[in-house]
């Protein structure tokens, strides 16, 4: 973890309302946290739509088809998809569009899968020494979680990250010396 600095609600909602005017409009949140700006995305949509369609619709749009979160913390990823839920918790919905992944990495047109283990970026590359001993499998400790958030067990759906009308974000923060030396290098590459 590098940083977690989780963002006020009523900062949330201020930068909701200065921000979308447009019930259609599209937002996105690349370090979602526990989902805050989205949870505030959503009230503000809502409001700008009160009465242009029934909760239910609404909900189910801004749900699968509106609202994006990507977090690289699992942990916040999730709370940002119970956040999200609970705006209307007696509506079923399919689909979220909420991922666990450095956003850095993030590209329109990229396929988010459903939530499962990848091998972490750290140890992608093999010394060519270790398939010659024999390490070439991977180890449990060099897995990680991330990918779409699913709803219940039968659900694995992918997203595709898509253009969006918003960005709203609290961009984590930290001091680089808490960074590895690898890791700011691939920052400045991207």
């Amino acid at each position: 973890m590098i940083a977690a600095f989780y963002t006020n609600s009523a900062a949330g909602d201020l930068l909701a309302s200065l921000a979308i005017h447009d019930p259609e409009a599209r937002v996105m949140d690349l370090a979602c946290e526990s989902g805050t700006l989205l949870v505030s995305a959503y009230r503000r949509k809502r409001k700008l739509s009160q009465y242009a369609t029934p909760v239910p619709e609404l909900h189910k749009r801004f749900i699968e088809q509106h609202i994006t979160g990507l977090d690289v913390m699992a942990f916040a990823a999730h709370l940002a998809a119970v956040q999200l839920l609970l705006q209307e918790p007696l509506e079923y919905t399919e689909h979220l569009r909420i991922g666990t992944m450095d956003s850095t990495l993030a590209r329109l047109g990229m396929r988010i899968q459903p939530f499962g283990e990848t091998i972490k970026e750290a140890f992608r590359q093999r010394k060519i020494d270790d398939f010659q001993k024999g390490y070439h499998e991977v180890h449990p400790s060099e897995l990680e979680r991330a990918g779409a958030v699913t709803v219940g067990f039968g659900s694995r759906e992918s997203f595709i990250l898509e253009q969006v009308d918003v960005v709203m974000m609290n961009p984590p923060f930290t001091s680089s010396r808490r960074m590895s030396l690898a890791y700011k290098d691939d920052l400045r590459k991207r």
